[in-house]
């Protein structure tokens, strides 16, 4: 593991990743991602889409702006298909 950097939160709360890390991890600039805790430390990562409804991360598309699973469209359309 690298060398930890001391960085300071603004007090809006945003915190800088120094650019060379942001260049060695393709974090470039209005890219999304994904902060978590684990065992007390923030880790960042590229953000994975995950479903509205299950929060599950394969087999992801959009529709309407929301990101959806196969498996959620598929119970979603016997339901409808069931009711009506």
């Amino acid at each position: 593991m690298d060398k930890p950097r001391h960085k300071v939160i603004s007090k809006s709360g945003t915190l800088t990743i120094p650019a060379d890390i942001r260049r060695e991890y393709s974090f470039l600039g209005g890219t999304a991602v994904d902060i978590t805790v684990k065992e007390g430390t923030l880790v960042v990562s590229p953000h994975t889409p995950r479903c509205v409804f299950c929060q599950g991360s394969e087999n992801v598309g959009m529709y309407t702006g929301r990101s959806v699973c196969q498996s959620c469209v598929a119970k979603m359309s016997e339901e409808v298909g069931t009711d009506g």
